[in-house]
C-alpha cells in the first residue's frame, strides 16, 4: 500500500462534528418544516406606493415567507458560512442602509443591510454578542488549529499521508487512519446540515484530517490522562444516551456505515483540541473577532419552491414571483 504526503492538506479548521450536546442525524427522520404556509406570490401585489408603509419592517411582516424574518425584528446576525451563500455574498456587497436583491434555493430575497448596533435598541447588539460568544471562542480556537497545527506536527515527527490507490485506509497520520466509510460519514453529516457535495467533502476532509492530526499529536506526547479517557467515555455514553440508548445508537452507526471507533475518535478529537489548543480569549478579543467577521441584515423572502414539499415552481411562476421581488426592492429604495 503506497501513501504520498500530504503537502496542501486542508488545515483550515472549518469545525469540528458536535458529537456531544446534540441530537446527531437521522436520516429515516424527516425534518421538522418551520416554513408557514403563506399565499403565493401571484395571490396579492404590493401597494404601488410606498407610502402607504411606515418602514421595511413592515414589508416584511406583509410579504415574508421567512419566518425567522418575523421572529428576529432586529435582523440576522450572520457571519461566514451560516447563510447560504448568496445571501452572505449580496450583504457584503451592500453598504450600511442600503438594499439588494438576490436569488437562492429558497427563492427570491430582498435585504437591507445594517450596522451591528442599533440606535433604536441599545440591547439588541449585546444580546446578540453574548448569544455567540461560545461559537467565537470555538472559532477562535479553529484559528489557532488552522496556525499551529502544522508546526505541531513537524515538531513531532508526523505527517499527512494519502493513500495513492485510492483504498482503505485513505489517510493516515502516524499511527493515525482514517478509513473511506469514515470519511464518507463526514461528508453525509455536512450534507445533511445543508451543504452542497462540494463543499461536504472540502470541509469533511477538512475536518478528519485536522482530527487525526490531532489525535496523532496527541499520542505522540504520551496519550489521554486516565481523568481525560474517562471524560471521553463520560462523554460517549451521553452521546448513546442522546440517541435513544443502545439500539438507536447502533442504527445510527448502521445509517452512516461505520461502526463504534468512529464515536469515539471524533469525540477524542475534541478533548485533543481542548489539550492542544486551550486559548483563553478575553471579552475583548472576543468582541473585537464580533465586530470585524460579523453582519446584520434584514430581509423578505419571496419563496420559489413550495413549502411543504420542496417542489420548485415552473419558470412561469417564478418569472412572476421575480417580478414582484423586484417592485419590492423598489418599493423599499423608496422608504424613507
Amino acid at each position: 500500500m503506497n501513501f504520498k504526503k500530504l503537502t496542501a492538506v486542508l488545515l483550515t479548521g472549518v469545525m469540528l462534528v458536535s458529537l456531544n450536546g446534540c441530537k446527531l442525524w437521522n436520516k429515516d427522520k424527516k425534518e421538522a418544516d418551520t416554513t408557514p404556509k403563506t399565499e403565493t406570490a401571484d395571490t396579492e401585489k404590493p401597494e404601488k406606493s410606498a407610502k402607504t408603509v411606515s418602514g421595511f419592517d413592515e414589508l416584511i411582516e406583509k410579504y415574508s415567507e421567512d419566518p425567522g424574518s418575523k421572529s428576529k425584528p432586529g435582523g440576522y446576525y450572520f457571519t461566514a458560512g451560516e447563510m447560504v451563500p448568496e445571501f452572505e455574498n449580496c450583504t457584503r456587497e451592500l453598504g450600511m442602509g442600503e438594499f439588494g436583491l438576490c436569488e437562492s434555493t429558497y427563492g427570491y430575497h430582498i435585504i437591507q443591510r445594517l450596522p451591528l448596533e442599533d440606535s433604536d435598541d441599545p440591547d439588541l447588539y449585546n444580546t446578540e454578542f453574548d448569544a455567540v460568544k461560545a461559537k467565537i471562542r470555538a472559532a477562535l480556537t479553529q484559528q489557532s488549529v488552522k496556525e499551529k497545527l502544522p508546526e505541531l506536527l513537524k515538531e513531532n515527527g508526523l505527517e499527512v499521508m494519502e493513500n495513492e490507490s485510492g483504498g482503505d485506509p485513505i489517510f493516515k497520520v502516524g499511527d493515525e487512519i482514517v478509513t473511506k466509510p469514515e470519511y464518507d460519514a463526514y461528508i453525509a453529516l455536512y450534507t445533511q446540515s445543508g451543504y452542497d457535495e462540494e463543499r461536504a467533502k472540502e470541509f469533511a476532509k477538512t475536518d478528519i484530517l485536522n482530527n487525526t492530526s490531532m489525535i496523532a499529536v496527541v499520542n505522540k506526547q504520551g496519550g489521554f490522562s486516565d481523568e481525560e479517557k474517562k471524560k471521553i467515555a463520560d462523554a460517549k455514553a451521553s452521546v448513546i444516551e442522546q440517541q435513544g440508548g443502545e439500539e438507536a445508537y447502533k442504527e445510527f452507526l448502521e445509517q452512516l456505515g461505520v461502526d463504534d471507533s468512529f464515536i469515539e475518535k471524533s469525540i477524542s478529537a475534541q478533548f485533543a483540541q481542548a489539550k492542544l489548543f486551550n486559548g483563553d480569549y478575553s471579552d475583548d478579543a472576543v468582541k473585537e473577532y464580533f465586530d470585524k467577521n460579523y453582519l446584520r441584515a434584514k430581509h423578505i423572502l419571496l419563496m420559489t419552491q413550495d413549502s411543504d414539499t420542496g417542489e420548485k415552481y415552473d419558470d412561469a411562476k417564478k418569472a412572476e414571483i421575480k417580478k414582484q421581488a423586484e417592485y419590492l426592492l423598489q418599493q423599499a429604495k423608496e422608504l424613507k
